[in-house]
């Protein structure tokens, strides 16, 4: 195992209306407003994707620590209230960094990673 290697592969991201926004290990505190999709944290082999049912307007963060190697990306999604009651869900995303298992999510997911060229076309 090697902390520097895995630190350096590190990455969080995320998706709103069109754009990508991808950020490597370092100091920064970022906000945006716009249609968010998802937000995801990448190391080495897997993530961790948090996403909107449905794109919807709302805020998304994304924030780091180069001293500690501290991460993270949030989405905030605004709630509905149904028969009284306070509703917001999300869909979850966690496992291996899979081209196949991401673009059958269907959500631009393959820009989480950096894919390099293909010599298949995909």
């Amino acid at each position: 195992m090697n902390v520097a290697e895995d630190l350096a592969q590190l990455r969080v991201s995320l998706r709103l209306g069109d754009e990508y926004h991808r950020k490597k290990r370092g100091d920064f505190d970022e906000s945006f407003s716009g249609t968010v999709h998802w937000a995801a944290l990448q190391v080495k082999y897997f993530t961790v994707v948090l996403m909107a049912p449905t794109p919807v307007g709302g805020e998304a963060r994304l924030e780091g620590r180069k001293a500690d190697g501290f991460m993270t990306g949030s989405i905030d999604l605004p709630a509905a209230e149904r028969q009284g009651r306070v509703d917001q869900s999300v869909d979850l995303y966690i496992g291996p960094i899979d081209f196949d298992a991401l673009k059958a999510l269907g959500r631009g997911l393959r820009k989480t990673s950096s894919w390099g060229t293909s010599i298949c076309g995909r």
